[in-house]
């Protein structure tokens, strides 16, 4: 399957594994979905913005 709704994955793990884990979900803004050989600058601004804030917030819940 290329895509599938989060709630789905975490309804396979329970079934699975009699388990749902805690999740969060991360949204990156995309602007140009054709196909191209790289990403666009807006994009590669905003995965490493992403990169950023999951890295952050892995520090601040280890902490706890």
């Amino acid at each position: 399957m290329h895509a599938v709704s989060p709630a789905f994955v975490l309804h396979v793990s329970k079934q699975v594994f009699r388990h749902e884990p805690e999740s969060y979900l991360l949204h990156i803004r995309g602007y140009d979905w054709g196909f191209m050989e790289e990403m666009t600058d807006r994009a590669k601004q905003n995965l490493a913005a992403a990169t950023t804030f999951v890295k952050d917030f892995i520090q601040r819940v280890s902490k706890v």
